[in-house]
């Protein structure tokens, strides 16, 4: 007798009575499983999937039940793939898919035996096709390829083999494969010849298996010796030639626990399910079932002999092992976005609903929810925002408007409700509030295309992928919640990783990856994990698709999209468990933002403090203060403020890109005073006005501003200077009035900037060799070489007000320098340490701010010797200047021009030396005789700021053409453009559709099933669309709008606008077309791809066998794999993933300089071996100069000045001072009047302008008319 709460077994064996029907086979007789009831809820009957284990729940009359356009439905109800119908196979209950077939001898193959076919007396097989002896018809093909395809060897027949090739395998029967496919555990060969003696590094072998001998396969033990080969080579079966015969005759002297059963060898020792042989090949040990993948959905527990699946809280065990989730709290529902609509669905593919319309001609990608506040977030690309609305899609509200650029995925912290967004083009993570408050940057470096984002809040990790440019920047990465200890967790074999999910039960990251010639995943995209199921978004199939998370088998599409679909998550209660969070009592002791973090104890999770925009954290790492000095970043992507100091705080203000879709930014300045900062948006040649929040952001001025290369700003008159390396002029812009001014003009390559208020100063460099800082006053006049020798390409330039120097940063030389404003006491750092290309640099107090535009770095340094080097900020993309936001500096320093209003200049006023000061007048205008006041003057051509009759002006100055106005693209950056389209006398532009209302939209809009003009009437009177009539040879796309070869089918490319050529592709790939290499997966990948550098196949069989090479101009790194820039070699920097790239490099000795550099014998400078003798004196005393040099001759064709400089012969006599002497533009011949080459003459005038300034959109010519309507043409 058991005792209470025991069950008692038929052989009496005593177990748990909660062990009695629990699905699992406790009792070694299995009584305890007998005579059960299996109970479902009544709402998992005739959804789809098999609940019971005898699947009886799917197979009955499903009332209403509707099967989809590719099934067919029985008259019991049942629905199956339409192919199945008269396939001469019963899969209808009531056999009634097999009702009224008669389809034999047609040519088509309708039986998946091909019984249909055979026996057939006339020819039926169709073009490309033949048709084998016994009626068979296979691919022309397949004939003669060591493949019997028709089963009767009849393809094989009279065939005349070629040898293969020295790189490719050659199977026993003959047939050729590629050596890369030899050992890649594909049976390629049919007879497992390609596998034989490879090395076995699998798994071991589960209960009821047998390891096949010399291969990493295992087979059960009831298919060894059973006459059909399943083990490479057949070694699992009889062999006479190798003297394996299948028996029992060493299981005597085996005296095996359990069985003994037949192998090739004489027999093996077995044991029961549960249990594996021990080392001594004959008595059985239990095996930890929990092993096996997939084994439990959830959890699992081992136990003698067999084990025992079980569920976490909210779900309940069905068949033993599979955990479905309590619907009594609420239907699991799919929501994903699909353009720009939101979309609500059922999980089992039955029913689906717009949540949420477009907001506009919206473009939808991350989503997220909330299930205790029933909200749906949703982020927005088109509108550039994230929005938030109920379950039942109303109440929706904009979270984030500001500063959301190409948000790609967000995450929702339902423990802490919080909201996390991932934006993609200025590469960052943000977290706020629901309602948008609270935002906080926690990642924002060393991201290049990050996508997919998931959170676990119950112990405080964020998962995040990177699709990088290469694929040695392609991975996924864990963090803490607040973005500390980032951990890479995978970064080989990823493919290009786009959506993460996870499963927290199991604590398990499931990520997409697109893979190159993939046929069921061909563009995964967005992913969510449910069940035992994976649901993920695909752009080529264009729908969403469910499929089994542990094996990915029988993927099916369940939804179809109209436009390409987001992100997907199933929402239901069990996915957001509730745990006691660390930040609910107290806000955590934060003063501002409590954010969930890792720790480890607490079960995993714990909070760190963060600070709100514009505040640090302080040493207590709960309170907060006001930040008034940090750094300014102008990068590619955006201009960033972050602390001076190494920080737990990413940003302290929000990124500032301007007002377009695209930025990139070389120069910020700033104004203390006003709490303003300027920056310039490079690719649309702007420059902006900002506050330092991000708000009121304006543009100050698009005319002829070109590519702005640095920026200085004179607080004292308001005087913003740039330099232009497209006008190759330093610029003065009077910020008050607009006022502009090109005060130097002629420059080769103008670059760094800086101004000195106090002194009268204004500093700049120039790239062009030799290379020089000039010095003048700040109106331009007065201007002096300060220094011009040993300079490679200066760049950054900023002052030291409280010492009055100049501090410069050379990115050829790797050096930096700083000198008296005087030019005396130039002093150089004799070392550097980790910086390895100094580009920018700035001052605060007493350190110094460098950027490397190498290693994407930040450095800080002691501007006094160089010395206390930090990095503060690593992986920073596209990093072009720093500057440090000072705010009391503006208020300590002043000039003659702040002391009285303006200098009681009428215009521009000029600081200058000696506490003075100079007026100055806009272009067009001159100064009275009292110096101080503008008038106009007479003697110069008015400037023309018009933009002529065939353009518009807008962006303070661009000019656009007028066909670009009203034609429904916003072309300009403030959008005046579009504005004022419906005024009475304006009409669209010719290449735009004219609604009722007046509104203009693009003609394309016009019928294309969006509602784009407000009123309506761009849908309607839309012309019938006709479908189209295909040929027997081409495929015809579901939607109707194309034809298309049957070869482009299930080809992992999307040729139909709806994705229907890529479903319904459930064979596998077992030949490429021409020009693809077939990997081992069976996926077709370009031929391109192999021997790329990237792995595009799984097993990275196309990267191998390569023979390795590189380019004249790369270095190859030992591993023979990889190829980096020769410039980048022994530069300190580690490019090669085995760090050979910086081994054997040879080093300075004390006083010494490399063979390829030039000692300068005064200082010991160290200069390029080219610039020896080559008739500049770069070094301080001219030695590199010295009696011994050559004359100086240039290159044919060339000109040569009178101070022995070589210049192009067509910048001879161009009015630019290109020699530096003066001696190209002497004795210069009088008209006609030409323009040297590459320039243009403009008709009226006796003006040249570079040819790529015709037809730019701005007027250069004094007439404009290098903008001409011809531009159109």
């Amino acid at each position: 007798q058991c005792d209470n709460g025991k069950f008692q077994c038929a052989n009496g064996q005593c177990i748990d009575l909660d062990w009695r029907c629990d699905g699992t086979k406790d009792c070694t007789d299995d009584s305890d499983e007998l005579n059960c009831r299996e109970c479902i809820s009544l709402q998992f009957v005739c959804d789809g999937e098999e609940d019971c284990t005898d699947g009886s729940d799917e197979q009955r009359t499903c009332g209403e039940q509707t099967c989809g356009p590719h099934q067919f439905t029985c008259q019991e109800g049942q629905c199956i793939p339409k192919v199945y119908r008269c396939d001469r196979v019963k899969d209808c209950l009531d056999n009634s898919d097999e009702n009224n077939c008669s389809k034999h001898c047609n040519g088509l193959q309708n039986c998946r035996d091909g019984s249909d076919e055979s026996n057939c007396t006339t020819q039926q097989c169709p073009l490309h096709q033949f048709q084998c002896t016994n009626g068979y018809c296979i691919p022309v093909s397949f004939i003669c390829d060591h493949w019997d395809d028709c089963g009767d060897n009849s393809d094989e027949q009279g065939c005349e083999y070629q040898s293969c090739s020295g790189t490719q395998f050659t199977c026993s029967s003959g047939r050729c494969i590629p050596q890369n496919w030899v050992c890649d555990e594909f049976n390629d060969c049919g007879d497992y010849g390609d596998e034989n003696g490879c090395d076995s590094n699998s798994r071991d072998c589960y209960p009821g298996e047998w390891p096949c001998p010399g291969s990493s396969m295992c087979v059960p033990v009831g298919k060894v010796c059973d006459g059909k080969p399943d083990c490479p080579r057949g070694t699992d079966e009889t062999n006479t030639t190798a003297q394996q015969t299948c028996s029992l005759d060493q299981c005597s002297a085996l005296s095996c626990e359990y069985l003994c059963h037949y192998t090739p060898q004489g027999g093996a020792c077995y044991c029961p399910d549960g249990f594996i042989v021990a080392n001594d090949s004959r008595s059985c040990v239990d095996y930890d079932d929990c092993d096996i993948w997939g084994i439990c959905d959830q959890l699992c527990e081992d136990r003698p002999g067999t084990h025992r699946c079980s569920c976490a809280d909210g779900y309940f065990l069905e068949q033993g092992n599979r955990c479905r989730a309590n619907i009594s709290a609420g239907l699991p529902q799919l929501i994903f976005t699909n353009g720009g609509d939101v979309m609500m669905a059922d999980i089992h593919g039955r029913f689906i609903r717009t949540l949420v319309p477009s907001q506009g001609r919206g473009s939808s990608v991350g989503v997220g929810y909330h299930w205790h506040s029933q909200r749906v977030f949703w982020t927005d690309t088109n509108t550039q925002k994230v929005y938030s609305a109920n379950f039942d899609g109303g109440d929706i509200q904009e979270v984030l408007s500001e500063a959301v650029h190409s948000a790609q995925n967000i995450a929702v912290d339902w423990i802490n409700f919080k909201l996390y967004v991932l934006e993609a083009r200025v590469e960052r993570i943000d977290m706020c509030d629901f309602d948008g408050g609270n935002r906080v940057t926690l990642v924002a470096e060393n991201l290049l295309t990050p996508h997919g984002l998931a959170l676990d809040p119950t112990v405080g990790y964020m998962f995040f992928t990177d699709s990088g440019y290469i694929s040695e920047d392609m991975k996924l990465e864990r963090a803490y919640m607040d973005g500390s200890n980032r951990v890479e967790l995978v970064k080989t074999r990823l493919g290009i990783p786009t959506g993460v999910t996870l499963d927290i039960v199991t604590q398990r990251v499931y990520w997409k990856t697109v893979l190159n010639g993939g046929t069921q995943v061909p563009y995964p995209f967005g992913i969510s994990v449910f069940e035992n199921h994976v649901f993920f978004t695909d752009w080529t199939k264009m729908g969403v698709i469910r499929t089994n998370r542990f094996n990915g088998s029988d993927p099916i599409l369940i939804y179809r999209t109209a436009d390409r679909p987001g992100h997907i998550v199933v929402a239901h209660p069990v996915l957001q468990p509730i745990v006691m969070s660390p930040c609910g009592r107290n806000n955590g002791g934060c003063q501002h933002i409590c954010v969930l973090s890792h720790r480890s104890d607490n079960d995993g999770l714990g909070f760190r403090c963060k600070c709100r925009l514009g505040y640090d954290l302080h040493e207590d790492r709960h309170s907060c203060f006001k930040v008034r000095d940090y750094l300014l970043l102008a990068t590619q992507y955006a201009v960033r403020g972050i602390p001076l100091n190494v920080s737990l705080q990413e940003d302290v203000t929000l990124p500032l890109t301007g007002l377009g879709v695209t930025f990139s930014s070389s120069a910020v300045e700033f104004d203390g005073n006003e709490e303003a900062v300027f920056y310039n948006d490079r690719s649309r040649q702007i420059i902006y006005k900002s506050n330092t929040n991000g708000s009121n952001a304006q543009i100050l001025t698009g005319y002829r501003v070109g590519h702005a290369e640095a920026m200085a700003y004179d607080w004292t008159s308001k005087v913003l200077f740039w330099t232009s390396s497209s006008y190759r002029v330093v610029v003065a812009f009077r910020v008050t009035d607009k006022s502009r001014r090109d005060i130097v003009t002629g420059l080769k390559s103008p670059r760094g900037l800086a101004v000195h208020p106090s002194a009268g100063y204004l500093f700049w460099t120039d790239w062009y060799r030799p290379a020089v800082i000039m010095r003048s006053w700040t109106d331009g006049s007065n201007a002096v070489p300060l220094i011009n020798t040993t300079l490679g390409w200066p760049n950054g330039l900023t002052i030291d007000y409280m010492n009055d120097r100049l501090y410069w940063a050379d990115a050829l030389l790797e050096q930096i320098g700083h000198v008296g404003i005087d030019g005396y006491d130039r002093q150089m750092f004799s070392n550097i340490g980790q910086i390895t290309q100094p580009f920018s640099i700035t001052i605060h107090a007493d350190y110094l701010f460098v950027s490397d535009s190498r290693t994407r770095s930040v450095f800080r340094m002691r501007k006094r010797d160089g010395g206390e080097i930090t990095p503060i900020r690593k992986g920073i993309s596209g990093i072009l200047n720093v500057k440090a936001y000072t705010a009391d500096l503006h208020g300590m320093f002043n000039s003659r021009c702040n002391m009285v209003p303006n200098g009681r200049c009428s215009h521009f006023c000029f600081p200058a030396p000696s506490s003075s000061r100079v007026c100055g007048c806009p272009y067009g205008m001159k100064l009275q005789e009292n110096q101080r006041d503008c008038v106009k003057d007479d003697s110069v051509p008015p400037i023309d700021t018009s933009c002529g009759d065939y353009s518009f002006p807008c962006d303070g100055g661009r000019c656009m053409p007028n066909s670009y106005r009203c034609d429904g693209v916003k072309d300009c950056m403030d959008q005046t453009d579009e504005a004022n389209c419906t005024d009475t006398g304006m009409t669209c532009s010719p290449w735009a559709f004219t609604c009722d209302n007046k509104h203009c939209i693009l003609s394309g809009w016009r019928c294309d099933g969006h509602e784009d003009c407000g009123d309506g009437s761009d849908e309607v009177n839309c012309p019938t669309r006709l479908p189209f009539t295909c040929s027997s040879e081409q495929f015809t796309c579901t939607d109707g709008t194309r034809c298309i070869p049957k070869a482009w089918t299930c080809d992992a490319d999307k040729d139909c606008s709806d994705g229907s050529d890529e479903r319904n592709c459930n064979g596998t790939i077992a030949t490429c077309e021409p020009g693809y290499f077939f990997c081992p997966d069976h996926r077709c990948i370009y031929s391109s791809y192999v021997c790329d550098g990237d792995q595009d196949c799984m097993d990275g069989s196309d990267e191998k066998n390569c023979e390795f090479s590189c380019s004249s101009y790369e270095f190859a790194c030992a591993s023979e794999d990889q190829c980096v820039s020769s410039i980048y070699r022994c530069d300190g920097v580690f490019d090669c993933r085995d760090h050979s790239d910086e081994s054997g490099c040879p080093t300075r000795g004390p006083g010494l300089c490399h063979n390829d550099e030039f000692q300068c014998q005064t200082d010991g400078l160290c200069v390029p071996d080219a610039w020896e003798c080559d008739g500049h004196h770069d070094c301080e005393d001219g030695s590199d100069e010295h009696n011994s040099c050559p004359p100086i001759t240039c290159h044919i064709n060339y000109f040569q000045c009178a101070n022995g400089n070589c210049i192009s012969p067509s910048w001879v006599c161009d009015g630019d001072n290109d020699c530096r002497d003066m001696s190209d533009e002497q004795n210069c011949p009088t008209p006609p009047f030409m323009c040297p080459s590459g320039q243009w003459l403009c008709p009226t005038d006796q003006v040249c302008i570079v040819l790529g300034k015709v037809c730019d959109g701005q007027r250069d010519c004094p007439n404009g008319a290098d903008e001409s309507p011809l531009c159109s043409e």
